[in-house]
Formats: C-alpha cells, structure tokens, sequence
C-alpha cells in the first residue's frame, strides 16, 4: 500500500493475538482501516471522495500477493455500500504500474454510520491497548473536583462511545478549587479519538476576554492539541476529533461545541451508543435560547419523526444546521464550534 501498515501487529509493539483475529488478515485489516480512514478524513475536509493506491506487489505481511486479492477484500467488507449505491469504487492502473482505487459517493449521512460500524469490527484488536491506558490513568488518582468528575462521570449522557481515558491535565485558579480547566483525551473502540477541553463557566468570566477572543484562543489550542495527539498515537487510531466542553457546575449544564467540521462525524456516535436525554435545558446561557429545545419537546419530535432523516444537505458546512434540526434527528448536545469561532 501507498503508506505505512495500518494493522495492530504493526502498531502496537506488545502484540498478542485478539481472540476475534486470526494471524492470516492483518493484510485485510490494513486495507479496511485505511479505506474508512481516507472516508473519514475526507468527510471531515467536506470532500466526497478518497483513494488508495496499491503497488501490485506482496503486501506487508505477504497474505495479500495482486490486485484481484485487494478487490475481493474490498468488495466483501464494503458489498452493502456498493449495492446500495451509497459508495462507488473506480480502479485504474496507472502506466508506471501502480493500481488507484478510488471511492466516491454523494450522501455523508448514509456513509458515516456504516463505515463507524465497519471500524467497530476491524478497529477490535486495539481495544485492549486502550483499556490498559485507561486503567493506568484511572488508577493514578484523579483529584476530586466538580467540573473533572462531572465530565468523566457522565461520558455516556456527553460523550457516548469515548469510553478509554488516554490523557489529561488540569489547571486550578484558586485554593477551594472552584475555578479550574483541563485537557482530556479519550478514544472510541471505532479508533476515533476525541480531545477535550473542559471549562467551567466560570472560567471564562474570570478571565473578563470577550466572547470572540476566548474561542479564537480556545480553537487555537484545541487544534494544536489535536495535532500532538495525532503524532504520539501515530498508527493507533482512525481520526481526531477536536471538541470544547463548557459546563456550569451550578445548574448541572454542559455544552459542547465542536470544531471545525468535526460535528459531522461526532453526531453519529448517539445514534450508534444511544440516545441518552439531557438533564435539563440550558436557560442559563442566553446565546443558545433560540436553538435549545425542552425535554419535552425533544421528546414529542422524536415520536412524530421516527423515519425522518438528518438534513440531507451534506455537502454544505456542518455550520450551517442550527442545533434544533440536530435535536430533531436525536443529537440534541452537538453543534459546530466553529458557529462561534469567528
């Protein structure tokens, strides 16, 4: 293949066999990932197509010998995508000898889901690299505070599907610790990472910086966060999603606020993990009034929009949906940081 070995045996130096993986598909698996990878990556750069690229020769672990190989491993995985229109394939060898195989399709909403699921499967074998992660910063001790246990404590209702904690950090603004920030980074056994940055409200308020300033900042470091992430766990995930939770810790409330175009791939994780309720409603935050719906509300729209379909307008910008029309579909936490990055 065009670039490294995407497989667990070439990735994770104490390897040992997963009870759901034999010793012969580490080829397989290495062209799975890769595929759902460059579909991922370019939905994320709102693109609607991908390619690998394949030399005609062994692959890396010698079970994969020529191209018609190559295309049966992906006709299999990928069959009901094909079948069903909701993914193109186009091969063409090129005269220097190498094969491109190109994907295509039209509809991100139809795609996301499935290739999350696909990555369920292959992505197996990493998990139990998380999990010892995981344990390791769990069992380090986590100084007790509101915003910290919050978050971790309620990763199913916020963040559904980013079970493993693989980072964090944390900073406190005074003695009683009531006033503090931190970084976190978790993983979903699809091989999705998600970084965070948690703040309480008040937080921001302390710091008396308008609105536009403190996102600016805040993207900014999200980003380069996102970037070290990318580098220390090179070959040991999928994406990296970038994402800031505000919490005010005397309603109970949270918000979060996507980057970029991350949203579109994050909104998916409810559908795929559950559809836990929010709490309560955010009336705390003023500049959010318009686009929260009640409990109640959400509750009706989901029992009269049952076969209703997210916006099927894909190929515009994640931040051109209002927060109503995600609830509508059942994503009533997600929405695009980069609505108020500007």
């Amino acid at each position: 293949m065009s670039i490294t070995c995407y497989c667990y045996r070439c990735n994770i130096v104490d390897y040992s066999a997963n009870a759901y993986f034999s010793l012969n598909n580490e080829d397989e698996q290495s062209i799975i990932l890769q595929i759902c990878e460059g579909i991922l990556k370019a939905i994320q750069n709102e693109k609607f197509s991908t390619e690998i690229s394949y030399n005609g020769s062994l692959m890396t672990h010698r079970q994969i010998q020529n191209i018609d190989q190559v295309e049966n491993c992906i006709d299999r995985e990928f069959n009901q995508l094909f079948r069903n229109n909701k993914l193109c394939k186009e091969v063409n060898r090129l005269p220097i000898g190498i094969w491109k195989i190109k994907f295509k399709w039209n509809d991100n909403d139809s795609l996301i889901e499935r290739i999350i699921k696909i990555l369920r499967e292959w992505f197996n074998p990493f998990i139990n690299y998380f999990q010892k992660i995981d344990v390791e910063k769990r069992n380090k001790g986590i100084e007790e505070d509101g915003l910290k246990l919050y978050l971790l404590n309620n990763l199913k209702n916020n963040l559904p599907g980013f079970d493993y904690l693989l980072e964090y950090s944390w900073k406190s603004y005074d003695d009683n610790n009531n006033s503090n920030e931190g970084d976190f980074v978790f993983a979903s056994d699809s091989g999705i990472f998600v970084v965070v940055k948690a703040e309480w409200l008040n937080v921001r308020r302390r710091r008396k910086k308008s609105r536009n300033v403190s996102n600016n900042e805040d993207k900014i470091q999200i980003l380069g966060h996102k970037d070290k992430i990318s580098e220390k766990f090179v070959g040991k995930f999928i994406r990296v999603l970038g994402l800031k939770f505000t919490s005010n810790l005397d309603e109970d409330a949270a918000i979060l606020e996507f980057v970029d175009n991350d949203e579109i791939i994050a909104k998916y994780f409810k559908g795929i993990y559950g559809h836990p309720h929010p709490k309560k409603r955010h009336e705390s935050y003023n500049e959010y009034q318009a686009l929260l719906r009640s409990y109640d509300d959400f509750e009706d729209s989901q029992a009269t929009t049952s076969t209703q379909q997210v916006d099927d307008s894909s190929s515009e910008p994640a931040t051109t949906s209002t927060l109503s029309d995600i609830a509508a579909a059942g994503y009533i936490f997600y929405q695009s940081l980069s609505r108020k990055f500007y």
